[in-house]
């Protein structure tokens, strides 16, 4: 599988766990937790995915995003987007 079309995979995966993580209404302190978990998991896709010379421009909006994806986790009844 081309490295861009295993990056993208990754990421919806990552997008459809989120989604059926918030449809279950866990409490703030569930939501927390996992927020930090994902933005250690988004470092880690950078640190993986960055050393491919094609995936330059995505990886740097990843990664200039550090700290702020999953963000709706913190806000009951905001929308995740992609």
């Amino acid at each position: 599988m081309p490295v861009g079309e295993e990056l993208s995979k990754v990421i919806h995966c990552k997008f459809k766990k989120m989604r059926k993580f918030l449809d279950e209404e866990p409490p703030m302190e569930d939501r927390k937790q996992m927020k930090k978990q994902w933005d250690t998991e988004m470092a880690q896709l950078v640190e993986r995915f960055t050393k491919y010379e094609g995936l330059h421009k995505p990886m740097t909006y990843i990664k200039n995003g550090l700290g702020c994806w999953y963000t709706c986790l913190l806000y009951p009844g905001m929308e995740p987007h992609k």
